[in-house]
C-alpha cells in the first residue's frame, strides 16, 4: 500500500493513523461492560453499518489488519505466500493469507478506507502470477499419478486467492484483476481435469488440513468467477468438484464447510434444487451430531471423539493437539453457511444455528487484540495453553469476513416490510432509515425517517414470552410466522421495543434439556444456557471457584463444585448486551456457600488466556 500522510501531521502515515485513531483499544475491549462513547463507523454493507458494541468488535479486527501489531500486516508480509518468502510460515499455502486479506478488506474496509486502498497491494500480487495461471511453486505437477498431500496446500491457497480476487473485482470492477482471475481459474480447471479424480481424493483424504478439502474448496472461487464472467466451464467445474467432497467423518471442518458454501453458490447460479437439498441434509445431520458443540460451534476437525478412523484421527490430532480446539475459520463458515441457508429457504432453524454460534463460539474466539484463532477445550470448557493461537495466517481475516454476512442478515427490507432477524447494534440507511440497539434479550428499533410500512421483529425459539411496545406503550401483537409485527406509519424518531423472556435450562452431554424448575438437591451435570447464551464461570471473575479440587467430571459429584441456581434465576438478569448472572456455589474442597458470577461465554474476553468452565454440576438454590 502506498504511504500517505495525514493532514496536519506529515510525520504520521495513513496506515499508522488508521491503526491508532478512532478504534477501540485492546484494553478497553478487555473490560466487560466498557463501551466507547463513539465507536468508529465501519463501511456500509448494502446500506447496513455497525454501531455500538458490534462496531467495537469490528474495529478491533480492522485495526489489527491495517494498523501496527505483531506481526504487522505490511505489504511484504501479506505478499510472502506468493513471493515464497521463507521468512513467514505457511508460504506453501500460496495465496492463502494474501487472498483472505484482500477478500476481507474488499468486502468490509476498515473505517476511513475503501477497497481502492488495497489496489497497490493487489497489483503486486498479480505480478507474481505464473505463466500457467497459478501462484506459488511451479515444480508441482498435477496429474492423477503424481498428486499427493504435498500438492494440496498450493491448491488451497490458490483457491482462497481466487475468492479474494473476485471480491476485489466485485468491489472495484478492476479489469486486470478479473483477467488474472480468469487465468487462475483456467489453471484450477486444468487441475480438476487432470488430478480431480476419486483416485487422488482417496489418496489425500486423510491428510488433515492438507487433504481432500484443499481441492473441494475450489468450488467457491470458480462459482464466483462464473458470476462475473458467465463462463459455463467454471460452473460445471464447481459443480463437479463439490461432488468429490468426502463424508463429514474425521476431516478439517473449515474446508468441509467452505465446500458446502460453494455448493450453495452453484445452486443459486443454476437453480439446481438437488444441491440445496443435499446441503440442507448435510447441515441437519451436523446439527444433530456430536460434532456440533454446546457453544454452537465445532472442533477444528470433525469426528474428534470418534477415533474409529485411526489414520485420519492421527492427522487431526497432529493439527489440533491432544486436547482438541476450535478454529475461527470453521466458526465463521458455520455462521455464514447457516445464514446463506436461511436466505435461500427462510427456515428459522438456520437463524437459530447462526445466532448460537456467533454469540458464543465465534464471539469468544475473538481475542482482545482483534485476532481470531483457536480456543482449546478440556472436559469442563476452555483452558489456557502454551501456544496462544492468534491465527493471523487465516482466522483473523476469515473471522472478520463473517461480519458482512451478519450485517446483511440482521435486517431485511422487502416490499413494504422491514424484518429484524438478528439482534445487533447497527444502522440501516437508504430508502428506509433506522437504528437498532440490541439488549441481551431483545431489541429497540428507532426510525430515523418516516416509514409507512410494517416492522416485523423475530421471536426466536429460545424465547419464552415476547412483549412489544411502541412509544413506550405495550402493543398487542400475537406472534405470526415467528415474528411480532407492528404496522405503520412510523414517524421519524419513533421507537419500537421487543422484550423477550429467555428460556433457561441445563443441557446435558447427551442432549437432554433440564428446566431450572426441575432441579433438586441432587446435582445434574450439564451446561447452563439462558436464551441463546452459553453461561460460563470465568477465571477472572471468580478465581476462587477454580481452587483445587473444583473440576469433578460427570458422575464424580463428590470431587466437583456444585453451582446453585434458583428456578427464576434468569428473571433477574440485567438487559445488558452480554448477560451476567449472580449465583452461588459449594466448593468440593471445603464447607460453605459462596457467591459466583456466571457470564455469557461470548463476552469479549478480559484476558486472552483464562479458564472458562461451562460443563458443571448444577442443583437448586
Amino acid at each position: 500500500m502506498k504511504t500517505r500522510t495525514t493532514r496536519g501531521n506529515p510525520g504520521v502515515t495513513r496506515r499508522r493513523f488508521l491503526g491508532t485513531a478512532g478504534v477501540f483499544s485492546a484494553a478497553a475491549l478487555a473490560r466487560p461492560g466498557t463501551v466507547s462513547a463513539d465507536p468508529p463507523a465501519g463501511a456500509l454493507v448494502r446500506g447496513r453499518q455497525a454501531s455500538g458494541g458490534f462496531a467495537a468488535r469490528i474495529a478491533a479486527t480492522a485495526r489489527r489488519l491495517t494498523g501496527p501489531g505483531v506481526p504487522e500486516f505490511t505489504d511484504d508480509f501479506v505478499l510472502a505466500d506468493v513471493t515464497l518468502d521463507p521468512g513467514r510460515r505457511f508460504t506453501n499455502y500460496s495465496g492463502d493469507l494474501s487472498g483472505r486479506y484482500v477478500e476481507a478488506l474488499s468486502v468490509l474496509p476498515a473505517s476511513g478506507r475503501g477497497p481502492s486502498d488495497i489496489a497497490p497491494l493487489v497489483a503486486r500480487i498479480l505480478k507474481e502470477q505464473k505463466a500457467d495461471g497459478r501462484f506459488g511453486r511451479t515444480d508441482l505437477r498435477y496429474t492423477a499419478a503424481e498428486t499427493t498431500t504435498e500438492h494440496m496446500p498450493l491448491l488451497w491457497g490458490n483457491g482462497r486467492l481466487l475468492v479474494g480476487l473476485m471480491a476485489f473485482h466485485a468491489a472495484t470492477g478492476d479489469r486486470d484483476t478479473l483477467a488474472a482471475a480468469r487465468r487462475l481459474g483456467d489453471f484450477l480447471m486444468g487441475v480438476r481435469a487432470t488430478a480431480g479424480t476419486r483416485e487422488v481424493i482417496e489418496r489425500v483424504e486423510k491428510g488433515g488440513a492438507a487433504g481432500a478439502i484443499c481441492f473441494t474448496q475450489l468450488n467457491e472461487g470458480l462459482a464466483l468467477l462464473h458470476r462475473a464472467t458467465k463462463d459455463e466451464r467454471c460452473l460445471a467445474a464447481s459443480r463437479e468438484i463439490a461432488t468429490l467432497l468426502p463424508a463429514r467423518g474425521t476431516q478439517h471442518s473449515h474446508g468441509y464447510l467452505t465446500t458446502r458454501r460453494g455448493a450453495l453458490l452453484v445452486h443459486e447460479a443454476t437453480g439446481d434444487r438437488a444441491l440445496l437439498d443435499d446441503t440442507e441434509r448435510a447441515f441437519a445431520d451436523l446439527l444433530a451430531s456430536r460434532d456440533l458443540l454446546v457453544d454452537g460451534g465445532v472442533h477444528e476437525f470433525f469426528g474428534w471423539d470418534d477415533p474409529t478412523n485411526a489414520e485420519a484421527h492421527a492427522a487431526a490430532r497432529a493439527g489440533s493437539g491432544d486436547d482438541g480446539r476450535n478454529e475461527g475459520c470453521s466458526l465463521a463458515d458455520l455462521v455464514r453457511l447457516a445464514l446463506h441457508l436461511h436466505r435461500l429457504t427462510g427456515k428459522a432453524a438456520y437463524l437459530d444455528a447462526a445466532e448460537r454460534c456467533w454469540l458464543n463460539a465465534l464471539s469468544h474466539n475473538q481475542f482482545a487484540s482483534g485476532d481470531y484463532g483457536h480456543r482449546t477445550y478440556f472436559d469442563q470448557g476452555f483452558k489456557p495453553v502454551a501456544n496462544l493461537a492468534r491465527s493471523w495466517w487465516c482466522c483473523t481475516m476469515h473471522g472478520y469476513r463473517a461480519i458482512p454476512d451478519l450485517l446483511e442478515a440482521a435486517v431485511v427490507v422487502s416490499a413494504d416490510t422491514v424484518r429484524v432477524d438478528l439482534f445487533e447494534d447497527l444502522r440501516l440507511e437508504g430508502d428506509v432509515a433506522l437504528s437498532i440497539a440490541a439488549s441481551g434479550f431483545g431489541v429497540r428499533v428507532r426510525f430515523d425517517r418516516d416509514f409507512p410500512g410494517t416492522l416485523a421483529l423475530r421471536v426466536p425459539s429460545w424465547a419464552g414470552t415476547a412483549r412489544l411496545s411502541r412509544r413506550g406503550v405495550p402493543v398487542e401483537a400475537p406472534p405470526e410466522g415467528g415474528y411480532l409485527r407492528a404496522k405503520g406509519p412510523f414517524a421519524a424518531g419513533e421507537a419500537v421495543e421487543l422484550a423477550l423472556a429467555p428460556k433457561a435450562r441445563i443441557r446435558t452431554r447427551d442432549g437432554r434439556e433440564v428446566p431450572l424448575a426441575t432441579l433438586t438437591d441432587e446435582p445434574v451435570h450439564g451446561a447452563f444456557l439462558v436464551g441463546p447464551y452459553l453461561m460460563s464461570v470465568a477465571e477472572e471473575a471468580s478465581p476462587d471457584f477454580f481452587g483445587e479440587p473444583w473440576s469433578g467430571r460427570e458422575g464424580d459429584r463428590p470431587d466437583g463444585n456444585v453451582v446453585r441456581l434458583a428456578a427464576d434465576a434468569a428473571a433477574g438478569i440485567p438487559l445488558a448486551r452480554w448477560p451476567r448472572l449472580s449465583a452461588s456455589y459449594e466448593h468440593a474442597g471445603f464447607r460453605g456457600r459462596f457467591p459466583l458470577t456466571l457470564g455469557a461465554l461470548g463476552t469479549h474476553p478480559a484476558a486472552d488466556q483464562q479458564t472458562h468452565a461451562f460443563w458443571l454440576h448444577f442443583a437448586r438454590a
